[in-house]
């Protein structure tokens, strides 16, 4: 595949994704409409994502794509910008404490970069929850996930559905001691 041919897949997959989006603010701001006029459906409590590429436009876009699937009730996901420095990244983390920050480490590429970063947040927001996206990685698993843990990530995960199942998995015990029970499920 050709440069060329790589620059029209991404931009084709952004404005996809983009319409998609829409659509999903649509679907959300119906979805709020009935929400104030059936006072039962309380607002739920978003915690915070901030999440970057590791290397590319790639990543870039697989964060969007985890976006997607999100629920936007559930979740405030932030993305930085792929031309941030490691340093200004690590900044920011530091001045936001999000409640979880996520590394887009697309395979084959990203992995020393994702380690760095991973000890980098973990010694200024010990508190933050990581989770590295390895997402479409298919060989030597295991060495990715010894060398991310030991940088200081919680969880790696191969697909965006394993990101998603284990952030649901972290969600209750990352919101407020004084949170409603209903907003924990």
């Amino acid at each position: 595949m050709t440069d060329e041919d790589e620059a029209y897949i991404q931009q084709a997959t952004q404005e996809h994704l983009e319409s998609l989006e829409k659509k999903r603010l649509r679907v959300k701001g119906e979805e709020l409409d009935d929400a104030e006029v059936n006072p039962t459906h309380g607002p739920q409590l978003t915690l915070p994502i901030v999440a970057c590429p590791s290397n590319d436009q790639a990543g870039l876009l697989a964060i969007t794509m985890l976006q997607q699937i999100l629920d936007p009730a559930e979740w405030n996901l932030e993305v930085i910008s792929p031309g941030l420095l490691t340093g200004e990244i690590v900044e920011l983390v530091t001045a936001t404490q999000p409640a979880i920050f996520c590394i887009a480490a697309l395979p084959p590429d990203g992995l020393l970069h994702a380690s760095r970063l991973c000890g980098m947040i973990r010694a200024k927001a010990p508190h933050t929850k990581i989770i590295v996206g390895r997402w479409g990685l298919t060989e030597d698993f295991d060495e990715n996930r010894d060398q991310l843990k030991e940088a200081g990530a919680d969880m790696i995960a191969i697909t965006l559905v394993e990101t998603q199942e284990r952030l649901s998995d972290w969600r209750p015990n990352l919101l407020p001691a004084d949170t409603p029970a209903e907003s924990k499920s």
